[in-house]
């Protein structure tokens, strides 16, 4: 069992998440039932925390301390992963949250108190500081707390020891955009310098100058995106983004301002050898002459993942490709994808082989480019023929390893509405077969790799013609100049009602006959992604109708806006089957998003509707809410909506925000009240007078 030790409290602690600590200290200790959705609840809970380092290569004979464990949400990996560890946490709260949580793990003790009182006396493989070094001035009273810091690690580290410290970089590329410094919630703070504040965050050479000057010869510099508090993906100056890649990259800017579009900003970044010195955050591997540094130059987790499916894809100096599972679960998980790789080919469908070796599962390595990444390589050069043969070659490529039959078994059934005829139908119905997982040989030849989904039903050919053609759009902003997305649809007979079906295949598969997506982390980390400022950003709404059977997913249709005639008017148009009794329209996907809305029409015709999670602020509706629609009756096939959808202004977003920050510490003040009304009324009945008037109460009754 854990071992907790309070000696060193002094009964003051520093830094508390409020409310939502006490909420999983009740959680962890006594079975309280708490809310995961909540913010400040999923990010002290969330699996995607662990991505800082559920992939380090860790051995089980390694001895941890952990510095600034918090509500333990990386301890226990470190517990799986290694032989020892010792965590400090300077809250007393917050350390028995960790006790609590991981109280069954034999090989953890945990400290409460602050650091530099603390007395350690045994030498560590490895000291872990995760979102804790900027806090050295809280720690350490005197003139150099950083240098302080690190001269006490030091001294607590073995000769061949490591630190594996994480920490906001101050030059950021999402502070240059606008957003607020994560410490003090103020823009440009860091950039200008920290002044007189208890926290500071440091440049990757200011960095690299402070550690060497304390002996600690060696470092490695990790750039974990979005960032290292929820990381995606890590890379390193021996794998930097590929061009292919950058659109994808998620950025982070919860909630705040963006003043430019940082994907396009990070594209220039990385052909001027600027992407590390300009990565929000770093991930610092550093230590001693005779320290052995990871070769790991390159990670990805999936973040919006449920766990039994979350595995770690690993590229090290030999760029030999690793994946490993997060847990045994999706341990199972990967065997079944050894087994798809051998049922691929034995039907004879290239594909790249994956073999399982104590625990990690190898993948060969194809010599070749990602397909889209080679289109995306004539298009730099503007060679628009080549590029049309290629997309040419993609969808020849599927029709290859299909048969032409009847579709009478499929994922979902409404697909033989749409596929009344013969049609395309994939001999193996590779489910995440699009051309982000094909490499394109030095021959020509197209190679599957990372299959990890099947289905034992029929799949369109189409379907992965439509995937690899969004994919590869959607990562090639040159493209569009040469053909639009919906011409290209056009040309391989890809429709509307097709696309619909392939939304629902999807949907279907991965979030309800597998459950692959957890759609709560999904939705939390959505709203976490910064907004685009240039130009106008795709807009996606969807439509429920009730048939008789009420609205449900089998009943969707999602679909993309078209621009009306006049200012800031967006229009949508739907074949609705016969018989339908209403319709629910939600205005943009998900919601969650600075615009208002007014002024819908049906058909050409104002009309009267219900509304739901609609909120208002300044006289004006808007979609701030989660999921907001509206719903009406309508009974007829053809249905076009038009409604006027206008961004919040810099200004109405910063009143917004400032009322939202108001009333958060209203909130606040009145729990910090109502608590400390609570202590003073349990102090007065611990009071013996109280006690003996107590006693006489009962007495006259």
């Amino acid at each position: 069992m854990a071992e907790l030790n309070l000696d060193y409290h002094d009964g003051n602690d520093i830094y508390n998440d409020g409310d939502a600590e006490q909420l999983l200290l009740d959680y962890y200790k006594n079975g309280t039932e708490i809310d995961y959705k909540k913010d400040n609840i999923f990010y002290l809970t969330t699996d995607v925390r662990n991505n800082i380092l559920n992939w380090y290569p860790f051995t089980n004979q390694d001895r941890v301390l952990e510095i600034g464990c918090g509500c333990g949400t990386l301890t226990g990996k470190l517990c799986e992963k290694c032989k020892n560890v010792v965590a400090v946490e300077g809250s007393k709260r917050r350390a028995e949250i960790t006790y609590y949580r991981h109280k069954d793990s034999k090989n953890l003790k945990i400290y409460a108190g602050n650091f530099d009182d603390i007395k350690i006396e045994e030498k560590f493989d490895y000291i872990v500081l995760i979102g804790v070094f900027e806090y050295a001035k809280l720690f350490f009273d005197s003139d150099t707390p950083f240098d302080d810091f690190l001269s006490k690690i030091k001294k607590l580290l073995k000769p061949t020891g490591k630190v594996l410290l994480a920490i906001e970089n101050r030059y950021g590329i999402k502070y240059w955009a606008g957003a607020n410094e994560d410490h003090i919630a103020k823009p440009y703070v860091g950039l200008e310098g920290y002044d007189s504040y208890n926290v500071q965050t440091f440049g990757k050479v200011e960095f690299i100058k402070m550690i060497e000057k304390h002996g600690f010869t060696k470092n490695k510099f990790y750039y974990p995106f979005p960032d290292y508090k929820l990381p995606t993906i890590i890379y390193t100056d021996e794998r930097l983004p590929k061009e292919n890649e950058i659109s994808s990259i998620p950025i982070y800017s919860y909630g705040n301002k963006i003043n430019f579009n940082i994907s396009e900003t990070l594209r220039g970044l990385i052909k001027n050898d600027s992407f590390g010195f300009f990565s929000n955050s770093f991930l610092i591997e550093f230590g001693f002459d005779k320290s052995k540094l990871s070769d790991i130059i390159y990670v990805k987790n999936l973040d919006y993942r449920n766990v039994n499916f979350k595995t770690i894809t690993i590229e090290n100096s030999k760029h030999e490709f690793i994946k490993v599972p997060d847990n045994e679960k999706a341990k199972e998980h990967l065997d079944n994808v050894v087994k798809i790789h051998e049922k691929v080919k034995k039907n004879n469908i290239k594909i790249c082989g994956i073999e399982e070796k104590n625990g990690k599962y190898l993948i060969e390595r194809i010599i070749g480019n990602n397909v889209a990444e080679y289109i995306q390589e004539l298009s730099l050069k503007k060679e628009w023929d080549l590029v049309t043969k290629e997309i040419d070659n993609v969808v020849s490529f599927y029709n290859s390893i299909s048969r032409k039959e009847m579709l009478t078994n499929p994922i979902i059934s409404e697909a033989k509405k749409v596929y009344k005829n013969k049609t395309n139908i994939l001999k193996i119905s590779l489910i995440d077969g699009n051309v982000s997982n094909i490499i394109r040989n030095k021959n020509g030849e197209y190679i599957f790799i990372d299959q990890e989904w099947v289905s034992d039903k029929q799949l369109p050919t189409e379907y992965l013609i439509f995937y690899s053609l969004s994919y590869i759009f959607g990562t090639n902003s040159l493209l569009s100049n040469h053909i639009s997305f919906e011409e290209i649809c056009k040309k391989y007979n890809i429709s509307n009602n097709k696309i619909r079906l392939f939304y629902k295949i999807e949907k279907y598969y991965f979030t309800e006959f597998n459950q692959v997506i957890d759609e709560n982390k999904k939705n939390i980390l959505d709203c976490c992604k910064a907004s685009k400022n240039s130009g106008d950003d795709e807009i996606f709404t969807v439509l429920y109708y009730d048939d008789g059977s009420d609205f449900c997913e089998e009943n969707k249709i999602v679909t993309k806006y078209i621009k009306g005639n006049n200012e800031n008017e967006f229009i949508v148009n739907f074949d609705l089957p016969k018989n339908i009794l209403r319709v629910r329209f939600d205005p943009i996907i998900s919601g969650n998003k600075f615009i208002n809305f007014s002024d819908i029409k049906v058909n050409g015709k104002k009309i009267t509707y219900d509304e739901y999670n609609v909120d208002s602020f300044n006289n004006k509706k808007n979609l701030l809410l989660e999921h907001p629609f509206i719903v009406f009756p309508f009974d007829k096939q053809k249905l076009e909506i038009s409604i006027l959808l206008e961004k919040f202004s810099v200004d109405e977003k910063k009143l917004y925000i400032q009322n939202s920050i108001d009333l958060k510490h209203d909130y606040v003040e009145l729990s910090n009240e109502k608590r400390e009304l609570e202590q003073k009324l349990e102090t007065i009945k611990n009071n013996k007078w109280w006690k003996l008037l107590e006693k006489i109460r009962k007495l006259k009754r």
